[in-house]
């Protein structure tokens, strides 16, 4: 995003929140502005600027990188002149670019938790409506509908773990369902054809009936 679109905004966007760091009006550049840093204590960087370590850039310094920006200087120019380095200048251009904000990030701790249950409910609700959704669209879907800001979405890794939760927690409220075992007998060849031969006399018995005799012998 070019900085100049935004140049119109600038006042209400960066300075409205901080009255107290609005420059003079009659207050021109200086050709060293490094003394907006000599307030800090701590070491001194390349430029010959004093910054403090694990400490953000003091916020009138901020204010000040992005109202050069906005006036048309370079991140180099601008990183001479008010003696930071020009790694820090390009980041903060670069956030304010992206967000808006001039302000510095948190300081240590956690970050702070994204998925909250409206998130979780959002997700679990458009893969149930669309299960062929991957995570990054699920992430653009949040930003797009308004349900987080984009600087509280969630990771591509915290929606898929999201939904792996959801499916190991479906899995293991499932019955669990015994399997039946099925016994086969083995038959042994001795055993097997004596089987066979007494079936075959079954059969022969069943269809051959004896026959009546009519001796003496067999009517007393």
């Amino acid at each position: 995003m070019d900085l100049q679109e935004l140049r119109p905004a600038f006042p209400e966007r960066a300075f409205a929140l901080f009255p107290e760091c609005v420059p003079d009006a009659d207050e021109g550049l200086s050709q060293n502005e490094g003394s907006l840093c000599s307030a800090a204590n701590g070491g001194v960087n390349q430029l010959g600027g004093a910054f403090s370590n694990g400490k953000p850039l003091p916020l009138h310094v901020r204010v000040r990188i992005l109202e050069m920006a906005l006036l048309g200087f370079r991140p180099c120019d601008i990183s001479r002149r008010l003696l930071v380095s020009h790694g820090c200048v390009s980041k903060i251009l670069s956030r304010f670019a992206e967000t808006g904000s001039i302000l510095p990030g948190a300081i240590g701790g956690s970050k702070p938790r994204v998925s909250t249950p409206l998130v979780i409910e959002k997700i679990l609700g458009y893969k149930k409506e669309n299960s062929s959704l991957f995570a990054w669209e699920i992430r653009e879907r949040l930003l797009r509908e308004g349900v987080c800001p984009r600087e509280a979405l969630p990771s591509v890794s915290s929606i898929n773990r999201i939904l792996r939760k959801k499916n190991e927690s479906q899995a293991g409220q499932e019955p669990h369902r015994p399997h039946r075992r099925r016994v086969y007998r083995r038959f042994d060849s001795d055993e097997k054809a004596a089987t066979v031969a007494s079936t075959d006399t079954s059969e022969q018995i069943a269809a051959d009936p004896p026959k009546k005799s009519f001796l003496i012998e067999d009517l007393l």
